[in-house]
């Protein structure tokens, strides 16, 4: 007779945070409010709470789950910047060497007669500039990565919030 007023509601699941989400929208978020931003989301969706000793969670864990991420956000900074100073070690040596190369290629094409073969070599150092050209812009995509991510965490922030509340496979429930 009463079990319709009795009956356990279904937990409903957190919903997915987006970087809009995050106001304002404009401005960065550091270490430091991020910190903070992932306290207040855990709270407000129910993952922590002040009396979460039900749970058998205490603010404490909040603090310490934080301090991990904070953690996260150092080591991330630290492989952006080891992979930017490994491109950049890599595309000055790899310029060297094709610049190199053309200049050999031109010493060719200059003795060169054979009209196909000149095609040929022409076409070579063609590719060599190019490959000179493609190799800088891989360097300056991860130095701008890099640059990105110092001045504002908040998509790593709402990946990890995202990977923690949702699991590995966020996005595909997007």
């Amino acid at each position: 007779m009463f079990s319709n007023w009795f009956k356990k509601k279904e937990p409903k699941e957190p919903p997915i945070l987006k970087p809009e989400m995050l106001e304002p929208v404009e401005a960065p978020i550091s270490t430091a409010d991020a910190k903070r931003i992932f306290k207040e989301w855990m709270v407000r969706i129910g993952h922590f709470a002040d009396n979460d000793r039900i749970n058998g969670i205490d603010t404490l864990s909040l603090s310490m789950h934080a301090d991990y991420m904070t953690d996260q956000i150092k080591e991330h900074g630290e492989l952006l910047r080891e992979e930017a100073s490994v491109a950049k070690a890599d595309t000055a040596d790899e310029v060297k060497e094709l610049k190199e190369s053309i200049r050999e290629l031109k010493g060719l094409l200059a003795k060169c007669k054979d009209p196909a073969e000149r095609a040929e070599i022409e076409a070579e150092i063609a590719e060599s500039q190019h490959d000179i050209i493609q190799s800088q812009n891989d360097w300056s995509l991860r130095a701008k990565a890099l640059a990105d991510f110092k001045a504002d965490k908040r998509e790593f922030l709402v990946d990890y919030i995202n990977r923690q509340v949702h699991g590995p496979q966020w996005r595909e429930k997007l």
